[in-house]
């Protein structure tokens, strides 16, 4: 009898089932970084090979809308300080700016929502952070 193999198609991932863990682990390949030109990839694990082809497909689609694509340990503490490093407009020329985008962030944001990962971040975690400091005032 002819034994039938299944290629995956460009783009798909890799899927393959880890001897130690029992489990089945799926990569993809999301291209490379604009900024620092470093490959892009994400990782999911699952019990079942459909499973973990069924999330990779729902990583492709939210990348292919042109949604970020964090990873599972990103918080929101990362990429403020990766944004204070990098991605501070090109208006923001004044020192006084600057200042007091670090206040912002060192002060408010980072001891509030740090902490979470941006997987879990939620709009209720934004509004509580305002309704607290809208009561400090």
């Amino acid at each position: 009898m002819a034994q039938t193999t299944h290629r995956r198609v460009k783009g798909d991932g890799t899927v393959y089932r880890d001897a130690a863990s029992g489990k089945w682990i799926g990569q993809l390949d999301l291209g490379r970084d604009a900024v620092t030109g470093n490959r892009q990839r994400r990782k999911v694990t699952g019990d079942t090979r459909t499973e973990v082809n069924k999330r990779l497909r729902e990583l492709a689609k939210e990348h292919e809308a042109g949604k970020p694509v964090a990873k599972a340990t990103d918080t929101v503490g990362k990429l403020l300080a990766d944004y204070f490093e990098k991605g501070l407009p090109p208006t923001t020329q004044s020192a006084k700016t600057v200042d007091g985008y670090r206040v912002a962030i060192e002060k408010h944001l980072v001891p509030a929502l740090g902490h979470i990962r941006l997987a879990e971040l939620t709009p209720d975690h934004v509004d509580n952070l305002l309704r607290a400091k809208s009561r400090e005032i």
